[in-house]
């Protein structure tokens, strides 16, 4: 039956429904065979031809609440990351402490004046392991590294069919001209959801890098955030959105954040409750 029923994607485009998809999601999130066997087993009760793909993941969330709910946290990842904010300012600030944890040195939100305009850059990163010189929060250029300097431009969407494309490359780009001769040596394009086709090509041949929720395979910001546990606290079940907004208005915005003992924030039985779904959910005992 899976072979003869089609989905229709966030961006209205058909494709065939396919199970090991929804397996391998379901592995991603951490279920093992059995919660898999159950969760295809019930999807097949529910599938139509053109069944769209949010009312698919919606049975699958809905069942994984039931069956465990550290599942249904880690499973509702890309949209948690959505969840972020309206502005995107969250995202930059989450996808920085994604890089921190992988080593790098970041600022964000950082003016820099280039060859036309000052420039207002997402984040400025640098490896870990570069000897810096001591400078203050608006010289970056100051900074002396041994290796790459890179300015990083994020593109967040709030909704799952939005993808970035070949105009925001081209932005990305030629701002990137414009402050290059105050050290950068790399120029990133980050964002959450997709990314064309068309702007993978060009990323590839004007070498502009181009990181989106499943690309590249061995870079991804979804990969960035399993590897590590990063979930953000929007994953948590048990937190409302008025819980959600308090928290990253205090700039928690990771699940392990949560953990601090210094947070004090929320009502203490909401707190709690948080904080022992934030343990199931990135494995913290």
């Amino acid at each position: 039956m899976s072979a003869q029923i089609r989905v229709m994607n966030a961006a209205g485009e058909y494709e065939p429904y396919e199970e090991e998809k929804v397996r391998s999601s379901l592995a991603r999130a951490e279920a093992d065979g059995v919660f898999q066997d159950r969760i295809v087993e019930h999807l097949r009760t529910k599938l139509y031809d053109g069944i769209p793909t949010k009312v698919v993941y919606k049975e699958i969330l809905h069942l994984l609440k039931k069956l465990k709910s550290s599942l249904a946290s880690r499973y509702h990842l890309k949209q948690a990351i959505m969840e972020l904010g309206p502005t995107g300012f969250p995202f930059e600030k989450y996808f920085a402490g994604v890089l921190e944890s992988y080593g790098y040195k970041t600022v964000t939100n950082d003016y820099i004046r280039g060859k036309c305009v000052t420039h207002e850059i997402d984040i400025v990163a640098w490896k870990e392991d570069c000897h810096v010189a001591a400078a203050p929060r608006n010289d970056i250029a100051a900074l002396g590294m041994t290796s790459s300097k890179i300015m990083i431009e994020c593109k967040f969407h709030h909704e799952p069919g939005v993808r970035s494309d070949i105009k925001d490359g081209l932005y990305t780009y030629a701002r990137f001209l414009d402050i290059k001769e105050n050290g950068f040596d790399e120029i990133w394009l980050v964002t959450n959801t997709k990314a064309t086709s068309e702007l993978v090509a060009y990323g590839n041949c004007a070498g502009l890098k181009v990181i989106s929720w499943n690309y590249p395979e061995d870079f991804s910001l979804r990969l960035l955030v399993s590897q590590k546990k990063l979930h953000p606290i929007t994953v948590l079940n048990s937190l409302s959105s008025v819980d959600k907004q308090i928290l990253l208005a205090n700039n928690i915005v990771f699940c392990y954040e949560l953990l601090n003992p210094k947070v004090n924030c929320l009502p203490k039985d909401a707190l709690i409750k948080a904080q022992n779904e934030a343990r199931l959910v990135i494995g913290t005992n």
